[in-house]
């Protein structure tokens, strides 16, 4: 290597090891003052022509949905392409053919011998089918074992913006971390429980308010009972949800619960109980919360609820819209030229209690014990955490080729096409775009708020146990098969309740009354036994 490329490669280096993040902490941390390094002539790496090979067993599950028409691979070549422009080396992204794996996709690969440098795992998520499941776990004290890992610690220097992640999630550290050494990085977010209002901008602009305002459920009433007061508003006028459940879930987390299957919200765990005691909904004050919370809403009619919300969406027949999941939603409020947010502008809730709503949205990253090249992927999730360029390809999608997962308006904002792959890699790679999109709301950063937010989180202390060790899974899918008929019953009756006080405020009953009908459903006994089960499978299982 002559000259000028050694002294090239040094400084790239130098800037990977001394740079602060721009796409992993706050404002303060940002404007430190960088500081120069002298780096030993030992410490600096040899980046090759050879390919980066990264695995992953599904492409559509890393955070916002992506389909088969979305063509996620155009982001895959943006990136290897960028990658090459900077580094002089390709990356290969390599699905494993799950046919070939008799229990587990990334256990066989690397114990087969096939050349890899990085593991991108998909979320495990139960299922009725536990082969299914097992397949995609990639994480447990058998895998370190097993020897599938390389130990990071020695290269955790060449991805400083992953140590920064680990102080933002110190619980997620502990996970990745055997004996003293790392196994794994963390590069994403998480999910967590958040709601979002949408509110037509003709409202605001007519109302002259601040969609900055309406970030509390009880500021969203009085803004409703200043335009309507104790008259119900037409139907466009009204609050629509996209899920009755939305009421349930917020009440559940502000009343100190969490689900104990993630995503149902029948049985619930104490956050502050280290027993794990389970509980129907029934037996606790979630229901009593909810009436005192939405009961002002229920009695003035103020919300509605219509499974085909999304066309009053795209027509902006509706006034506000209440939902969870905001990233998820941002993916499909755009068909064709036609979005949502031309009309709409969004809130994120701040009085709906943090925490981290699903079991499997947590995804470090590691490197198979197979790797002849980790210092090499080590730089590369350094590059994917801070580059500007890849920010824009994990937020919005790709620009090459015919097909183009966004295009940019006159002024210079992102327009999401109808296949797009927006937020698809956030609990991934949580490194965002600054580039303004969303039409008018180029102000308000959503991706950093959600990460804002992710960062005060609480992380179930039940759900920390299971993802400790992927084979839990196998008592919760168990779990899940014997009880989800009985859940679902359940669950129906009390959406369909509150359907009826959003239609019909005459038919409001207590949350005595509701909690009695629960119980006469279903045998509750049969149902807590169950659950019981399950948590004690987890506790008295070998690891």
């Amino acid at each position: 290597m002559d000259l000028y490329k050694k002294g090239l490669l040094f400084v790239i280096i130098l800037c990977l090891l001394c740079s602060c993040s721009n796409g992993g902490h706050d404002e303060q941390e940002t404007e430190q003052e960088i500081t120069t390094v002298l780096i030993d002539e030992k410490e600096v790496i040899k980046l090759d022509s050879k390919p980066l090979t990264i695995i992953y067993y599904s492409a559509d599950l890393w955070g916002g949905p992506v389909s088969r028409e979305d063509n996620l691979a155009l982001n895959f070549i943006a990136i290897s392409n960028l990658c090459e422009k900077k580094f002089g080396f390709k990356v290969k992204f390599q699905q494993y053919d799950e046919a070939t794996a008799q229990e587990n996709v990334f256990q066989a690969y690397i114990k087969a011998g096939l050349d890899a440098d990085l593991v991108f795992p998909s979320p495990v998520r139960p299922s009725i089918d536990p082969s299914l499941v097992q397949k995609t776990y990639f994480w447990g004290d058998r895998y370190i074992e097993d020897r599938l890992y390389t130990d990071l610690t020695p290269y955790l220097r060449l991805c400083p913006e992953a140590q920064l992640n680990f102080e933002k999630y110190p619980y997620i550290k502990e996970m990745c971390t055997r004996n003293g050494k790392t196994y794994a990085i963390y590069t994403g977010m998480p999910s967590i429980s958040v709601l979002a209002l949408y509110v037509k901008k003709e409202l605001l602009e007519q109302t002259k308010t601040d969609i900055q305002s309406l970030n509390e459920i009880d500021e969203i009433y009085s803004f409703m009972y200043n335009l309507y007061g104790e008259n119900p508003p037409d139907s466009a006028q009204k609050i629509l949800l996209d899920r009755p459940e939305v009421m349930t879930e917020y009440s559940i987390y502000n009343s100190g619960y969490y689900p104990l299957f993630s995503q149902s919200f029948d049985f619930l765990l104490r956050s502050s109980d280290k027993n794990y005691i389970p509980y129907p909904i029934e037996d606790t004050e979630v229901l009593d919360y909810l009436l005192e919370k939405f009961l002002p809403f229920f009695e003035r009619s103020y919300f509605r609820y219509d499974e085909k919300y999304m066309d009053f969406l795209f027509d902006g027949s509706q006034d506000l819209f209440l939902s969870n999941d905001p990233l998820r939603y941002i993916k499909y409020f755009t068909r064709g030229n036609q979005n949502v947010f031309q009309k709409y502008s969004i809130v994120l809730l701040k009085d709906q209690k943090p925490v981290i709503d699903r079991y499997d949205s947590i995804l470090p990253i590691m490197v198979p014990s197979t790797s002849t090249q980790p210092e090499k992927a080590m730089v590369f999730m350094q590059w994917l955490m801070t580059d500007e360029d890849v920010a824009d390809i994990l937020t919005f999608g790709s620009q090459i080729m015919n097909l183009k997962h966004y295009t940019f308006s006159e002024d210079g904002t992102i327009l999401p096409e109808k296949n797009n792959t927006i937020y698809a890699f956030c609990h991934l790679i949580a490194n965002f775009s600054k580039k303004a999109f969303l039409y008018g709301n180029q102000a308000f950063d959503i991706g950093a708020q959600y990460r804002d937010l992710t960062y005060r989180a609480e992380y179930p202390d039940f759900y920390k146990l299971v993802e400790s060790q992927h084979f839990y899974y196998d008592f919760l899918s168990e779990s899940y098969r014997n009880t989800y008929l009985l859940q679902a019953k359940r669950e129906n009756f009390l959406t369909n309740r509150m359907i009826e006080w959003m239609n019909d405020p005459d038919s409001l009953s207590n949350a005595d009354t509701i909690n009695e009908d629960l119980r006469k459903i279903t045998d509750a006994n049969a149902l807590i036994d169950e659950a019981k089960k399950y948590i004690s499978k987890v506790l008295e299982s070998s690891y």
